[in-house]
């Protein structure tokens, strides 16, 4: 009788916590293929499949912004440096990986390198060492013509992108006021439907020279002409010389956190990166390379946080890769380390949360108050149907019964889902799909 007792005194307890958290009684209806796991006060109160490993796409970002921020700190700044050799008047740019080196910031460089007396340059010379990038493009980018799909460097300027209008007559505009139009702009547009875009520059197809170096050496040279520097139409990609002498200095004028925070609000994959490679460079020396950045990912999940490659497998920063694959449990740990910087988060579906999708891939983590604290929570599903939303919904809905302890298992779909990922504009803007 006794033992029927603490059964049943569990089973209120249980209930108890329930009623207080708002956990509803069976989310895994709506689940074809995934798991979720929902932690509050240290305990997890409910879950299924909370040990499998699914795709997280871009929830994998709050792992690389945890990474970022214990690497290089929250007031980490790039530093873009300009050198000039007076006796040849070659000026020498050298980049640091700074994502949000735009049109803006480079016309305020050429105004000043004028201020300073530079009037002449007959060769620019870019120097991108502070990377070493085999391939340039991410692992999971299809170099689509999707920003989302673009390459990374060490001296990428307007991320990577180009921006244009193209009308009914095939004329091309340029559409950042910001921005000349460039001749790489219009080979990429030469190809383009009608109307008012943002490109990848890698998606020309260009070999012989990198498209980053390429779109980064025109608008240097249209923008130190625009300055009034007489600029020669000349470039190549080189190191800064020991004759040449250091003139300018420009920092980045968003700190590292600032970075994180766009990057979370906008699931920008490119900034990602970016900094997850400055990361690696700082911890492990430069130049920065994708080995350095996965190893550094690897350190903070199984060195920091204790996970295993049974809960988690990472293969780049931004969620491109689907050979990246994650557990709802080991959501929840990064969830439970990312605390202190929570407020960086966006606030969607009553919550604070990072969203991730993909083509067959929906899910969603994050952290959610509740009337007995604060919940985390980490929805996975890699399905046809985006049903995280009601999943989120009615886990946390006023229950009308206590929830079953869920351990159900479904099989995978038996095909295969492919497909985009998510999308972001120049500069973080606004998703062309949901993230």
């Amino acid at each position: 009788m006794r033992i029927q007792h603490i059964i049943l005194a569990f089973f209120f307890l249980f209930l108890f916590v329930a009623t207080q958290t708002g956990l509803a009684a069976d989310p895994g209806k709506l689940i074809d293929y995934g798991g979720y796991a929902v932690e509050l006060n240290g305990h997890t109160v409910a879950s299924l499949r909370a040990n499998e490993c699914f795709v997280p796409a871009s929830t994998i970002k709050v792992l690389s912004a945890l990474t970022i921020l214990r690497t290089l700190g929250e007031n980490f700044r790039f530093a873009t440096q300009f050198y000039y050799n007076a006796d040849t008047s070659v000026l020498t740019i050298k980049g640091s990986g700074d994502p949000f080196l735009t049109s803006e910031v480079l016309a305020k460089a050429a105004a000043r390198l004028r201020e300073k007396g530079l009037r002449r340059v007959t060769k620019l010379v870019l120097d991108d060492s502070a990377f070493a990038l085999a391939r340039e493009l991410p692992d999971g980018s299809e170099n689509s013509r999707q920003p989302y799909d673009t390459g990374n460097g060490a001296l990428a300027v307007n991320f990577n992108t180009v921006a244009f209008r193209k009308d009914a007559q095939g004329q091309i505009f340029q559409d950042d006021p910001n921005t000349p139009l460039l001749p790489i702009t219009r080979e990429l547009a030469a190809s383009a439907p009608g109307g008012s875009q943002r490109v990848n520059v890698y998606s020309g197809g260009v070999v012989t020279v990198s498209p980053a170096l390429r779109h980064s050496a025109e608008l240097l040279i249209t923008l130190l002409r625009q300055a009034g520097i007489e600029c020669a139409n000349s470039a190549r990609r080189g190191r800064v010389a020991a004759t040449s002498r250091l003139i300018l200095t420009v920092d980045s004028e968003l700190t590292s956190r600032e970075m994180v925070r766009s990057f979370l609000l906008h699931s920008t994959n490119f900034v990602t990166n970016q900094l997850v490679l400055a990361a690696a460079g700082e911890r492990f020396g430069r130049p920065a390379n994708w080995f350095k950045a996965k190893m550094l990912l690897e350190s903070t999940a199984y060195q920091y946080l204790g996970l295993t490659p049974a809960d988690l497998q990472i293969q780049e920063g931004s969620g491109l890769s689907r050979r990246t694959c994650a557990s709802p449990k080991a959501m929840l740990t990064i969830l439970r380390a990312f605390a202190p910087w929570k407020e960086l988060l966006p606030e969607k579906f009553g919550a604070l949360v990072k969203t991730g999708t993909m083509t067959g891939v929906y899910c969603l983590i994050g952290y959610k108050d509740t009337p007995r604290g604060l919940a985390r929570f980490a929805i996975l599903l890699n399905q046809e149907r985006n049903r995280r939303k009601e999943v989120l919904n009615t886990l946390f809905a006023p229950p009308h019964t206590a929830p079953t302890a869920v351990t159900r298992t479904k099989k995978p779909p038996t095909k295969a889902v492919s497909g985009k990922k998510n999308v972001g504009k120049k500069g973080g803007g606004k998703k062309k799909k949901p993230r």
